[in-house]
């Protein structure tokens, strides 16, 4: 009972049980809604990855080897473990919450959530009981939440805002979220929004003005919801995109996206060397930068290496532009 996927895309049309699955050299299995995979273990090889809009049935959850697990379903884990070890992605595909027992994301591994546009659909939600975010792996979602503009303002509550139509006047503002946007001009900046200590809004895009602009995209949502410890010895990153641009009818310009929104509640806080970073990103061509996002901490014991002063924090507003601002830094016990 061996499903092996080389190089090829397998949807899952109905519920199977087998030994082991392994998904290797490129092959993708979907797991369809209203299906199930139930495996015995689970191996990704060379880029392999596993969809899973359905329900996926395990001992123990393990990604490494380059391979990547997209999940929108249900995730069925008899340990309740999940690990990302060296080149493994877990994405979510969904805003709800994903509950574990421990999780652990070792040195080159990454949790992430898919791509938001104009309507915020995805996020990252996690409740463990304990949770290891080792040194040289990363939680990161930047550029992951409201889409910038091309040749037009950008989009979400704080999306940056464009100004001309013609060659010279094509002007394009930066996005704002826990800090304003910078403006470009005529073309202004996104306004503030959302909670300072209670932070679960994504980060708005930048605009992109006339003339081939890109604005970036604004930075996604982490909220993590830990029982027992959680370690911070890698980073956690929700930054805004900068905007990108061509050379042509002038120069095209573009705003930088808004940080995200990082919230964290812990009862033990514990690690060395780690970081987390909410920051705006750079406007091009002279557009706007984007705002700095929002983070919020809570904690019950501090036991991390140096104090909690030596966990690097940053809501830095983007550059580019005039006045963008930085963002929000909240933290206070559980």
């Amino acid at each position: 009972n061996l499903s092996r996927m080389t190089d090829s895309f397998t949807p899952l049309a109905q519920s199977v049980s087998v030994q082991k699955t392994v998904l290797q050299d490129r092959g993708v299995l979907q797991v369809n809604p209203g299906t199930t995979l139930e495996t015995g273990a689970l191996a990704f090889e060379w880029y392999g990855a596993l969809v899973n809009a359905g329900t996926l049935r395990i001992p123990d959850l393990n990604i490494a080897n380059n391979g990547a697990l997209h999940n929108a379903g249900t995730l069925e884990i008899a340990s309740g473990n999940l690990t990302v070890d060296f080149g493994g992605l877990f994405n979510s595909w969904t805003s709800a919450t994903l509950h574990f027992h421990n999780v652990t994301v070792r040195a080159g591994g990454t949790l992430s959530h898919a791509a938001n546009t104009h309507v915020p659909l995805y996020s990252l939600r996690i409740s463990a009981q304990n949770m290891a975010i080792e040194y040289g792996s990363m939680i990161n979602v930047s550029g992951r939440g409201y889409a910038g503009g091309q040749n037009s303002a950008g989009s979400g509550p704080g999306a940056g805002q464009v100004s001309g139509s013609s060659c010279g006047t094509h002007l394009a503002g930066g996005a704002g979220h826990g800090g304003i946007g910078g403006t470009d001009g005529a073309a202004t900046g996104g306004v503030s929004y959302g909670s300072f200590a209670e932070p679960l809004s994504l980060g708005s895009g930048g605009a992109g003005g006339v003339g081939g602009g890109l604005g970036g995209a604004g930075g996604g949502l982490v909220v993590l919801n830990i029982a027992g410890t959680l370690d911070i010895s890698g980073v956690i990153i929700a930054d805004g995109a900068s905007g990108t641009g061509v050379t042509g009818c002038g120069t095209s310009r573009a705003g930088g996206g808004a940080g995200g929104s990082i919230n964290i509640r812990a009862h033990t806080l514990t690690g060395s060397g780690g970081g987390i970073s909410a920051k705006g990103g750079n406007g091009f061509g002279g557009g706007g930068g984007g705002g700095g996002g929002r983070i919020a901490i809570r904690y019950a014991i501090d036991n991390y290496t140096g104090g909690f002063a030596a966990l690097t924090k940053t809501v830095a507003a983007g550059g580019g532009g005039m006045g963008a601002w930085a963002g929000t830094l909240f933290s206070g016990p559980l």
